[in-house]
């Protein structure tokens, strides 16, 4: 399970990932950033595969640098939104974004 301390740890991982993905010409000040907590069912934190029957709670980081929105749940890159419908952002704001093991294209225009 994560906890706080994990944070700094997977934003970092995150936005290593993030930046090479895009050429590696951000800075940390460059992307806007969102990072809240979200709820999983089991310990796989919506990437599917084997995981453990345990309520889960891992850090949510979407980066927007203009090329597209970047998601990133429990510091492992999920999906890529290029062009964001309402839904994308509603569940944006809601701090409740699908999985990638359940993402099918669906917050794309």
């Amino acid at each position: 399970m994560s906890s706080p301390l994990d944070l700094p740890e997977t934003y970092l991982r995150a936005f290593s990932d993030f930046d090479s993905r895009n050429g590696g010409n951000h800075e940390i000040t460059r992307a806007d950033v969102y990072s809240f907590p979200q709820t999983w069912g089991d310990t796989s934190c919506g990437h599917g595969g084997i995981g453990g029957q345990s309520i889960t709670q891992a850090q949510t980081h979407v980066f927007d640098a203009g090329e597209g929105w970047f998601v990133y749940q429990n510091g492992q890159h999920s999906y890529t939104v290029e062009n964001p419908n309402d839904q994308f952002f509603n569940d944006l704001r809601d701090w409740n974004l699908v999985g990638e093991a359940d993402y099918e294209g669906q917050y794309e225009r």
